[in-house]
């Protein structure tokens, strides 16, 4: 149990580098289940690719230009929902495995 809690404060301390609160995941958390899973799906993906990793990291921000390429079907998700794209990611890059189970 004290796994878990050493991992929400590390995330939530993560989080405020990045200007978002848990307070701002349930407010821009997509309602629609779809759009949920399409929202995870960018996250994972970007994850998975060490460049656009390494600007989220770096610059603390998605690199819209460059995913903007790749998921152009999902701009407006992305647009909408990037405070909750940046979280799921950064749960993906930093390897929050015990938070992760919880939150997706």
């Amino acid at each position: 149990m004290s796994n878990i809690k050493d991992e929400i404060e590390e995330y939530k301390k993560l989080l405020k580098e990045y200007k978002i609160s848990f307070n701002d995941l349930t407010r821009f958390c997509p309602k629609d289940r779809e759009t949920r899973k399409t929202a995870i799906r960018i996250a994972t993906n970007i994850a998975d690719n060490k460049f656009l990793a390494a600007n989220v990291i770096n610059k603390k921000q998605l690199p819209l230009k460059e995913l903007k390429k790749n998921f152009s079907t999902c701009y407006n998700i992305i647009t909408n929902y990037r405070k909750y794209i940046i979280a799921i990611t950064l749960l993906f890059i930093k390897d929050f495995s015990s938070l992760r189970s919880y939150i997706l």
